[in-house]
Parts: structure tokens; sequence; C-alpha cells
């Protein structure tokens, strides 16, 4: 997995084991009744809801890449955007704090694999 910022810090990899990674895409509609029938009505998209992520893994070790290659970033001073450790928000100022998370997910067999990419995460 490979957490990105905007900042200076760059990104830290973190190399995990098995593990699982579920996420939940809400829809929106609007019904729109015609005289209250649903039938003689129309559906429309209603507004963008957020992707609900969650992930368990083992973590075997930690790659850290930062502006001194000799003190790179642990992972809690990533995700908790520790100061002066030169992380910031992948989102605009003023708004929520985000990062990006990579997932390179492999089959086993080693048949296939790919890349899940989740932009503005937060912690709730």
């Amino acid at each position: 997995m490979i957490i990105r910022d905007n900042g200076a810090a760059g990104s830290i990899t973190v190399l995990l084991d098995e593990g699982d990674l579920t996420w939940t895409e809400r829809r929106n509609t609007i019904e729109v009744k015609d005289r209250g029938s649903i039938a003689a009505g129309h559906t429309r998209n209603g507004d963008d809801e957020s992707v609900t992520l969650s992930f368990t893994a083992k973590w075997t070790q930690l790659v850290g890449y930062s502006i001194a290659p000799s003190d790179p970033h642990q992972l809690y001073e990533f995700l908790t955007f520790q100061p002066g450790g030169g992380v910031e928000s992948t989102s605009p100022a003023g708004e929520q704090q985000t990062l990006t998370f990579e997932f390179s997910v492999s089959d086993p067999a080693g048949a296939a694999s790919e890349r899940i990419t989740f932009h503005k995460v937060y912690r709730v």
C-alpha cells in the first residue's frame, strides 16, 4: 500500500501481507412521482455519496520516503499529519485533511494483479 500526500514527504510505502479490502459505494436516487405514482414518474441521480473504505492486513515491514532518508516517516506520523513532518493534505486548505491510498492487490496464484486508488481518504 502506498499512501501519498501533497507535501514534501511525498509518500510512504507500507508492505502488507495477506488481508482484506472492502469499500461501499452508495448511490443516491431521487424519485419524482407523477401524481403520487412512481411508475408514471421518473428517477434521477441525487448528490454524490462518500465511499466507505475498510481494510485489515498483516503489516510486515515499513519503508518510508521523506526529505531525509536517514529519518523516514513512520506510518503513525503520516496518518496523523504530525507537525513539522512535511505531510500535507491532498485537499485544498480549509478542507478536511486527506491522503491518497493506493492498494496493489496480487492474486496468490500469481495469475493477476491490480492497483486500486482511493483519493481524498480521511479519518472519521
